[in-house]
């Protein structure tokens, strides 16, 4: 699988949550893979404390003890990426992140190939502004409209796409 990937230009990142073991993960990694997805903040940390790095954490970090361990993690294991899918949980993990004054934007390759690093490097120096004056809400959400405007641009709705989304507000309660 790793050569497959590498000649097609890829990464590889395998879901540990099949094996939760760092020896395999280790193997992984010297096969070709840039890291593991781990289904839970525990399972990455345990990974980290093993010496895997490139982890990608694939389900919400929210709790604020939660959030606090992911600090940790991110201390000890800086390229750690998480999932995060509502505004809430990103201004949450966008304080953290600022109170430790870490910051990382991921875009998917098929919008990177499209607006290349300077355009990511611009989006993260607006967010440091804002960040800077204390508006780390409006770091995000001006992040989060920015990239959506861009996308729109680059990927254009079209008359038979289908929202898969539900329209209704889910605040975790």
């Amino acid at each position: 699988m790793a050569k497959h990937v590498r000649a097609a230009g890829k990464q590889l990142r395998p879901h540990a949550k099949t094996h939760r073991c760092p020896e395999i993960a280790h193997k992984q990694v010297a096969a070709g893979a840039v890291g593991v997805a781990c289904a839970k903040l525990g399972e990455a940390e345990v990974m980290a404390r093993f010496g895997i790095r490139g982890l990608l954490i694939t389900t919400e970090v929210v709790s604020s003890s939660a959030i606090r361990r992911l600090m940790r993690l991110v201390a000890e294991a800086p390229d750690t990426m998480v999932v995060v899918d509502n505004a809430e949980n990103v201004d949450a993990l966008a304080r953290a992140a600022v109170e430790d004054r870490k910051l990382a934007i991921v875009g998917d390759e098929g919008i990177h190939t499209r607006v290349g690093d300077d355009y990511w490097t611009g989006v993260r120096d607006r967010m440091i502004e804002r960040l800077r004056a204390g508006a780390v809400r409006g770091a995000v959400i001006g992040a989060v409209a920015e990239v959506g405007t861009t996308l729109a641009r680059f990927f254009p709705r079209g008359p038979d796409d289908v929202d898969e989304l539900p329209d209704d507000i889910s605040l975790g309660r």
